[in-house]
């Protein structure tokens, strides 16, 4: 077996808005007044200044938690206009299995959706990546002032399992750290009932 040692991280993460209709998702501009087709096209894009990412799986979930030095104002608008509408509304109900066996529930009922694309670090012709289908959990944006530190302002999403499968277009992945076009990453897939997905995709040199 081959083996790969990953540190540090790739200090890229997406945050797309996603609507739902009955069974079918679709990734959406900001606006929602059509698919989003690239980067440009994301709710929030941290570029630098990320200090740790951390992602806490739990049954059928995970927390995923970046902290970042850099109170761009993008930040602060999502804060302000997404993490604001997290409420019961938008909340994520329990995982339960039914009597067949299925997975049910860890569903989100109403409210905003989001896709986060978070970029790992890379070694050798592999880049680290996480993707999920989320909620905006509303403690986002809480932060703790202290003297002769910076502070970080941490942005929190929890998973959630689609109901049906996602296709995430390769142009919504950053071409600064994925290779985008020709022998690239191709299309991406978050399967029905999967919290979250891990891969190693091939980094943008």
């Amino acid at each position: 077996m081959t083996e790969m040692y990953f540190s540090g991280g790739g200090n890229r993460t997406l945050v797309y808005l996603v609507t739902k209709s009955g069974s079918t998702y679709a990734i959406q501009k900001p606006d929602n007044s059509g698919p989003a087709v690239d980067t440009d096209d994301a709710l929030l894009d941290i570029a630098g200044g990320i200090g740790t990412t951390q992602v806490a799986p739990a049954a059928g979930s995970a927390k995923i938690t970046t902290n970042h030095y850099n109170l761009d104002d993008s930040i602060i608008e999502y804060i302000d206009t997404r993490v604001a509408k997290a409420s019961a509304s938008s909340s994520t109900l329990p995982a339960v299995t039914e009597e067949d066996g299925t997975a049910g529930g860890n569903q989100a009922t109403d409210g905003d959706l989001a896709l986060v694309i978070v970029a790992g670090a890379k070694i050798g012709t592999k880049r680290a990546a996480l993707f999920a289908l989320c909620t905006v959990d509303p403690s986002s944006g809480g932060f703790t002032q202290d003297y002769n530190a910076y502070l970080q302002l941490p942005l929190i999403w929890n998973s959630i399992k689609p109901v049906s499968p996602i296709t995430i277009p390769e142009e919504l992945f950053p071409a600064d750290k994925f290779k985008i076009g020709a022998s690239g990453i191709g299309d991406q897939t978050i399967a029905a009932n999967k919290p979250w997905v891990i891969k190693k995709l091939l980094h943008e040199a």
